[in-house]
């Protein structure tokens, strides 16, 4: 993927975000095993991007009420890490459900300004 920039500063430009977020996308449903959680089963986990696109502050913020299928949305993520340089830290929000996987910016990120963008699948 080609990185955007001026000097030694990453531009986030909806173009490169949307890229971004397909390839965040793609990496956990790679690494997403479905549990015995039942239909309608749901969690959300909410992790912090480093600069080098290195997830951190892994956690559940939404839980399905199934230990094991919580363990496994996290364990996605952590599986799934080395997205590539972002250039600050950015939340994002990854939803686990029976029917997919759905990757948005938090609405954490100020400066998001409100503007979510999501991938499903």
């Amino acid at each position: 993927m080609s990185i955007p920039s001026e000097g030694n500063l990453i531009k986030l430009t909806p173009q490169f975000l949307s890229v971004y977020l397909a390839n965040i996308h793609m990496r956990i449903v790679r690494n997403w095993t479905t549990s015995a959680a039942g239909e309608g089963a749901k969690a959300t986990v909410r992790f912090v991007m480093q600069t080098s696109g290195v997830p951190k502050d892994i956690r559940i913020v939404e839980s399905s009420g199934n230990d094991e299928f919580d363990r496994n949305a996290i364990e996605s993520v952590t599986r799934a890490s080395g997205f590539g340089l972002i250039g600050r830290l950015l939340s994002f929000d990854v939803t686990f459900s029976s029917t997919g996987v759905t990757v948005r910016l938090s609405p954490r990120n100020v400066e998001s300004k409100g503007e979510e963008t999501e991938i499903k699948a």
